[in-house]
């Protein structure tokens, strides 16, 4: 049986519980305040225009409402480590971005290109490099047409980069 050791550097002395990994991005602390953009109030204005969810700006919940837009939403965790992605992004780093889906995702309909200017990924990069324009920023489109969400969760490394800061999943017209 294995044992667990703390990390040691080079001098033998126990690494400081706030090292981070060589390679790792750290963002500076400042740039982003937590903030519950969920429930914001009409008197504190959100920093960018597509925020908040549900608040006086959301032109979408306004036309489709509210507990329509919840039932599309299967699990909307805390929200923590798309935080730091736009944290890092403010910060002047790159970002890379990758889809996976089905045909939606896979542009079917839309010129079959996954990298067409019509199709939903590349707009949605298109509107990113506006926001946080970043030279190399990069998307990556794994989505193939015919496919579930049961293929990805073996095969999605055939589909991903090594290292992706946000992953876009789409299976809504795949998934029975």
């Amino acid at each position: 049986m294995g044992s667990l050791s703390k990390p040691r550097d080079e001098r033998g002395q126990f690494a400081s519980p706030n090292a981070v990994p060589e390679g790792h991005y750290t963002a500076p602390t400042g740039l982003l305040t937590a903030k519950d953009y969920l429930n914001a109030s009409t008197s504190d204005p959100a920093p960018f225009d597509f925020c908040p969810v549900f608040g006086p700006g959301d032109a979408i919940a306004q036309r489709r409402g509210q507990i329509a837009l919840l039932k599309s939403r299967v699990h909307t965790g805390t929200g923590a480590r798309l935080q730091r992605v736009i944290q890092k992004a403010m910060s002047g780093h790159p970002v890379t971005i990758s889809v996976l889906g089905g045909s939606i995702s896979a542009c079917h309909g839309a010129g079959d290109d996954p990298l067409s200017p019509r199709c939903w990924p590349s707009k949605f990069f298109e509107w990113w490099n506006s926001v946080f324009p970043h030279p190399l920023s990069e998307l990556t489109n794994g989505a193939a047409r015919r496919t579930d969400s049961a293929y990805f969760a073996y095969c999605s490394n055939h589909h991903l980069p090594d290292e992706t800061d946000i992953v876009i999943l789409e299976f809504d017209a795949s998934d029975p």
